[in-house]
């Protein structure tokens, strides 16, 4: 919250305001070249592993650009709980894909010689994880889609 003074703002410090204003609104729009994020291919790789559900993009601005991240749900057709981030992470493999950090059940990143600047970050369904992809909740619950057949793949920048 800004503070003025009770006779109202100088010039000064509008000029300030409006400079500030315009600053964060070219952030916020995307006008910053240091914007870090997947290349299309990568999400068509994540794309191709399954059915997909719904997908999500978000931003988050830090002192060296925009960090944009990818979100895809995608129905992977297990049969069995804790089978679709297996099936997931042996589909991506094949697409080049390699493990860097396992942390199963619960997720496993990976990284690519191909897309030497991508990672993703591969979880099983959980309502916790799909805070922001909340239409895939949504049809989850609507179509036939079976909750352990589901997992969530982020796709992100890594420089």
């Amino acid at each position: 919250m800004m503070r003025t003074k009770e006779k109202g703002v100088g010039r000064t410090g509008c000029r300030g305001l409006a400079v500030v204003l315009l600053g964060a609104s070219l952030i916020l729009s995307g006008c910053v070249s240091n914007r870090h994020q997947v290349d299309p291919a990568v999400l068509k790789d994540v794309r191709s592993i399954g059915k997909v559900i719904a997908e999500a993009t978000s931003e988050g601005v830090v002192d060296r650009g925009v960090d944009v991240v990818n979100t895809v749900v995608v129905d992977i057709g297990a049969k069995k709980e804790g089978d679709a981030l297996n099936e997931a992470v042996r589909i991506l493999e094949r697409h080049g894909w390699r493990i860097s950090a396992d942390n199963r059940p619960t997720l496993v990143s990976m990284d690519s010689s191909k897309w030497v600047n991508a990672y993703l970050a591969v979880r099983p369904y959980n309502p916790a994880y799909f805070e922001y992809v909340p239409k895939a909740l949504e049809r989850i619950k609507q179509s036939s889609t079976k909750e352990e057949s589901v997992v969530s793949v982020e796709a992100a920048a890594s420089n």
